[in-house]
């Protein structure tokens, strides 16, 4: 389990980001962290290779409430839509994953750590032969490389490198939110979240705080808060960038 907080650090005279999770309603975003598209670009397999920021939203005054039930009007943010809409709010991901629960991978260069249940679809994962084959042959350097890439492009953190030979993981610290554009797929993802950012449920219980997660924006996913991929099945969108690109199958 979490542990009872709703505390807020202070940096600089700032208060720093959390995100509050209102029972059956939005996220309210405090701190005013960057919030801005995050589109998922690809190359002519359709193998997504880096995130292409796109325009910025307000995150001031404090809090911001985005949308967590998918029928907003007034995307990102919230309208009120979800007293009305037709979905799910519970909130079924566990506040913190055992050790355990994580498969490990070895390779000569990598330790590839694979938690299963926060993957989101975003296939960086799928560059060159895959990741999982290519730990195997982390003593070339160039694929040691690639392979700590493509683990820290996973948005919702499924995938964690350990670079051997550096002797650490590679993630940076950004403390940032985007809304994550999938053309190729014709689908809007979930609220990227950067930076170790607290978040927190109704009843004041953190989950485990991550230094990246994806939190569901579509109001569909079966692992609420966190994104699970639905919505590329049912190619929801949020309508804040026009898709481009033929629609591809999941």
């Amino acid at each position: 389990m979490g542990t009872k907080t709703c505390e807020t650090n202070r940096a600089n005279g700032a208060a720093a980001p959390r995100i509050e999770i209102m029972k059956a309603g939005p996220y309210a975003v405090y701190g005013a962290p960057e919030l801005h598209l995050q589109t998922i670009e690809t190359d002519e397999a359709g193998v997504a290779r880096d995130f292409r920021p796109g325009r910025s939203f307000a995150t001031r005054p404090e809090p911001v409430h985005l949308c967590r039930c998918g029928a907003s009007k007034n995307k990102p943010y919230c309208d009120g839509s979800h007293g009305k809409a037709d979905w799910d709010p519970a909130l079924t991901a566990p506040h913190a994953r055992r050790p355990e629960e994580v498969t490990s991978y070895e390779g000569p260069g990598v330790t590839l750590l694979d938690d299963e249940p926060y993957c989101v679809l975003a296939r960086f994962c799928d560059a060159g032969e895959g990741i999982w084959q290519a730990v195997g042959h982390t003593d070339d350097p160039a694929v040691r490389k690639e392979v700590l890439r493509e683990a820290a492009l996973c948005p919702g953190g499924r995938l964690k490198a350990i670079d051997k030979v550096e002797g650490r993981d590679p993630v940076g610290q950004s403390t940032e939110l985007g809304l994550i554009e999938d053309p190729r797929m014709r689908a809007s993802g979930g609220i990227r979240v950067l930076g170790a950012i607290p978040v927190i449920d109704p009843e004041g219980i953190a989950y485990e705080v991550r230094d990246r997660a994806v939190l569901c924006r579509c109001g569909q996913s079966h692992n609420k808060p966190c994104c699970d991929g639905t919505h590329l099945r049912v190619h929801w969108q949020d309508g804040l960038a026009e898709p481009v690109g033929e629609l591809a199958e999941v």
